[in-house]
């Protein structure tokens, strides 16, 4: 079980690594049931079965409290961000399938089309623009098709 014990905490330490990374916050839950039942099986010295069962255990209530601090920490002004993008050009580096990937604010994302635009025609070097963004994902649209407004550009100050 020593080599089973210390998979565990690497597994564990790698979803750490990914959680990092990925911002998706429910790789927590899958790498403290790492720790937790590698630790029992370094230390305790406990069977495949107990710590297959610990790792369960972790994992099923780990989740839901993961998922509950998720929607604690999700605020309004996280999403006015995320739409600071809708209506920005961007240039198309390469396209695969409805898979693409373009240059925006200096850096190469991933992006996919919304549903009604065809992408058989795109070419590298073609100009879109953002119509929403999902997490790192832009969605895009035709260049000619009006930008949605966003929320933070609806209000109005008086400056006298």
């Amino acid at each position: 079980m020593f080599t089973f014990g210390i998979a565990l905490l690497i597994a564990g330490a790698l979803a750490v690594v990914v959680e990092i990374h990925s911002f998706t916050i429910y790789l927590i839950a899958v790498a403290a049931a790492c720790f937790v039942a590698g630790g029992l099986a370094l230390m305790a010295h406990t069977g495949l079965d107990a710590t297959m069962m610990a790792f369960a255990l972790v994992l099923l209530a780990g989740l839901p409290a993961v998922h509950y601090v998720r929607k604690r920490l999700k605020n309004p002004e996280s999403d006015l961000i995320s739409r600071d993008d809708v209506g920005a050009e961007v240039e198309v580096i390469s396209v695969k399938d409805r898979s693409l990937r373009v240059r925006y604010r200096g850096a190469d994302w991933d992006a996919r089309p919304v549903p009604d635009l065809a992408v058989e025609g795109l070419v590298p070097g073609a100009i879109l623009r953002v119509f929403a963004r999902d997490g790192n994902t832009l969605i895009l649209t035709a260049r000619d098709v009006p930008a949605q407004p966003s929320a933070r550009g609806t209000k109005t100050t008086n400056q006298g």
